[in-house]
C-alpha cells in the first residue's frame, strides 16, 4: 500500500545518505540521487502529509547536508552529531553540531 510505498522511498534516501556519510563523502551525481530519491518520497507520503508544514516540526538528526561547513565538522571525527530543530511556533530553524555525545540535553 501507500504507507509501504513511502517507507521504501524513505529508506532508500536513508541508505543513500549512509552510503554517502551523511553526506561528507558525497560524490558527483550523489546531490542529484539524494534529491529524486527524496521527491519520491514527497511524491509516495500521503496528501495530508505532505500539506501538514507541521509533520516537519521537531528536532531532528540530520541524515544528509549539502551545507559545506556541517559536513567540515562532520567530518572530522566519529563523536560529531549534528541535528536541525524546526520550531513552527517560533518560525526558527536551528542547525546544531555537537561534539563527544549523543545529542542529548
Amino acid at each position: 500500500g501507500a504507507a509501504s510505498s513511502s517507507a521504501a522511498a524513505i529508506g532508500k534516501v536513508l541508505d543513500i545518505a549512509r552510503d554517502t556519510n551523511r553526506g561528507v563523502d558525497a560524490g558527483p551525481g550523489d546531490r542529484e540521487r539524494v534529491e529524486r530519491a527524496v521527491d519520491e518520497a514527497v511524491a509516495s507520503a500521503s496528501t495530508t502529509t505532505r500539506n501538514d508544514a507541521r509533520a516537519s516540526h521537531g528536532r531532528w538528526r540530520l541524515a544528509y547536508t549539502t551545507e559545506q561547513e556541517t559536513l567540515w565538522l562532520l567530518g572530522k571525527g566519529s563523536d560529531v552529531e549534528a541535528y536541525q530543530t524546526i520550531d513552527h511556533d517560533r518560525g526558527t530553524l536551528v542547525n546544531e553540531v555537537i561534539f563527544g555525545g549523543d545529542g542529548n540535553p
